[in-house]
């Protein structure tokens, strides 16, 4: 499989009456994407704003963050599956606008406690401290604020609010649709020297994710195969809404770092082999220990001799991760496993609630339970409140690091990192 990715680097966005790319200006006709978004019946308003690194602006709610993108060829979906058919991708061109992200935030925030529920508050800062700790403050923000329709019920409401976001980044990267990119690059996995140590790269996802529109928590999803390609391709996407610091959000799916990075040491240091995606197993060990046999069995096929590990959330699905590295460990391939630590607001209580002794390489990418201090902000954007609290948006903030978007990311797609002392 061999896909190029042209990239047109973005500065910032504006409003104007047509939506179109221009010396890497975003111009955004506001009314049609409003009357795209609104052609769901479940969705009663959507407002979009415009925010900008250096704002004084907080935004809040945020469900999902996606990267503006469009297939060129061969013609189909930007996010097969989950927009239109289930088809492939991973193959020919696709286009994806640098520097600008497109944010999704729910204003649900006079509906019932079952919305507040299952939208766990998540923020972005775009200015202060706030803006460093996470990748998102530092780009150019389209915000849409979507409220649903009274009458819609939580399911309905969560499958349209995924899809409003999938439809708007397709639609502003379809400006990128007829012009050159600032760069092109090609992504395939040619032939390695087969003395070059065989890596595989696993992700144990919970509920957060689907794959070509197959949300990978069904109880009939079983660990699979994929081509790196089909990750930077929009193969997956995002669908979870807790804890904004454990959410891979779409945009961090399409760049995932760690397929980026084995890309740049193929048939140089190493041979990237391939990815397993493994779903979420059931609540009882056995179940666990079935679920990770899988995996290992994958990576078996593969001739993989290394892995590197990734994971969402915690609790349960710290066990699924452990082992899966006790069993590929005793099947003989090496593991590095990213993770966050859960050390409390002082970095000192016990990072996770079960490990295996084979679990002797980790690279940490923060401590979800540090405590941060957010300062005022002039606007808030998305919504009025932060949820769980109740607190003024606008007001200065304590909170610990998992509120504050991609903060502590597992698949390093963040701003930090835990150090030894």
């Amino acid at each position: 499989m061999r896909v190029q990715l042209g990239t047109f680097f973005g500065k910032y966005v504006k409003f104007a009456e047509k939506t179109a790319l221009t010396d890497g200006i975003l111009f955004v006709d506001r009314q049609e994407l409003h009357a795209l978004l609104t052609k769901d019946t479940n969705i009663e308003q959507a407002d979009v704003y415009v925010a900008r690194p250096g704002d004084e602006t907080r935004i809040v709610h945020v469900l999902d963050v996606l990267e503006p993108r469009f297939k060129i060829s061969p013609q189909g979906s930007t996010f097969p599956g989950s927009l239109g058919t289930p088809g492939s991708c991973g193959e020919g061109q696709t286009h994806r606008l640098s520097g600008v992200a497109l944010v999704s935030t729910a204003d649900a925030e006079a509906r019932s406690a079952e919305f507040h529920e299952a939208i766990q508050e998540s923020i972005i800062d775009m200015a202060g401290p706030g803006a460093e700790l996470g990748p998102f403050g530092r780009m150019a923000n389209l915000i849409l604020s979507l409220r649903p329709r009274g009458s819609c019920s939580i399911q309905e409401y969560e499958n349209s609010l995924t899809l409003a976001g999938f439809r708007a980044a397709e639609y502003l990267g379809k400006a990128t649709a007829k012009l050159k990119p600032d760069l092109v690059e090609t992504f395939e996995l040619v032939n390695a020297d087969a003395s070059l140590p065989r890596v595989v790269y696993i992700r144990v996802c919970d509920n957060d994710v689907t794959i070509y529109g197959q949300g990978t928590n069904h109880a009939s999803f079983i660990p699979t195969l994929l081509h790196p390609n089909e990750l930077l391709d929009g193969a997956v996407a995002n669908i979870a809404w807790w804890a904004g610091n454990e959410r891979n959000v779409t945009y961090t799916q399409t760049n995932d770092p760690v397929v980026k990075a084995l890309y740049a040491r193929h048939a140089k240091e190493l041979n990237f082999v391939g990815v397993v995606v493994s779903g979420r197993s059931g609540r009882n060990y056995a179940d666990k220990e079935h679920r990770a046999r899988y995996v290992v069995k994958l990576a078996g096929l593969l001739g993989a001799q290394n892995a590197i590990i990734s994971w969402v959330k915690g609790g349960s699905s710290q066990i699924d991760l452990m082992l899966t590295c006790q069993m590929c460990e005793r099947s003989n391939v090496k593991t590095v496993l990213l993770v966050s630590c859960y050390g409390g607001p002082t970095g000192i209580d016990q990072p996770f609630v079960f490990t295996v002794p084979e679990a002797t390489a980790l690279i940490s990418n923060g401590n979800p339970d540090a405590t941060v201090h957010l300062p005022a902000m002039k606007r808030a954007v998305g919504g009025e409140t932060i949820y769980e609290t109740g607190q003024p948006a606008l007001e200065p903030l304590v909170c610990s690091t998992r509120t504050v978007l991609g903060a502590a990311n597992r698949m390093g797609f963040n701003c930090m990192t835990t150090g030894e002392y």
